[in-house]
């Protein structure tokens, strides 16, 4: 079976979740096929500086919120 776990964003870059690698593991573990795939990074590394220091700073963290 295949399977791909994902992280959605927003998320703190520099404390990755460490859920996301564990169930990676357990799975592969017990044979299965594993794509981890955390977007927030990728997105991250995607934004100009300006936009990092405003979607990734704490006080900001309700406009990644649906009102």
């Amino acid at each position: 079976m295949k399977i791909v776990l994902v992280t959605c964003p927003a998320y703190g870059r520099l404390h990755p979740p460490l859920s996301l690698a564990c169930l990676t593991a357990a799975l592969r573990n017990r044979s299965y096929q594993v794509k981890a795939l955390d977007l927030n990074i990728q997105l991250f590394n995607a934004c100009s500086p300006e936009q990092r220091d405003v979607y990734w700073n704490l006080f900001n963290s309700q406009l990644w919120r649906d009102k």
